[in-house]
């Protein structure tokens, strides 16, 4: 019997502006906010993010940040191809 497996890796990235705060402050806003920039059941993914540009603004400094959300299980869909 053979079998085919295919699997699924869902991974979404969004990048935001956001105020310059310090690293732990940037944590929880991301953490609060998450649900605004991914429309998925956040219980289902990890997030971890990495700062990408420090800008200046008109209103002050500000950072780009790369957020990711990444599938912590992914289900495997078996097919049967050959017996």
């Amino acid at each position: 019997m053979w079998f085919l497996v295919f699997r699924v890796v869902k991974i979404i990235t969004r990048e935001v502006e956001l105020p310059h705060v310090p690293y732990k402050k940037l944590k929880n806003i991301i953490d609060l906010n998450a649900d605004e920039y991914f429309p998925v059941n956040l219980a289902e993914y990890c997030l971890d993010f990495t700062i990408t540009e420090i800008i200046e603004t008109e209103e002050g400094k500000k950072i780009k940040v790369n957020i990711v959300a990444a599938l912590k299980k992914t289900d495997s869909n078996v097919h049967r191809i050959s017996t």
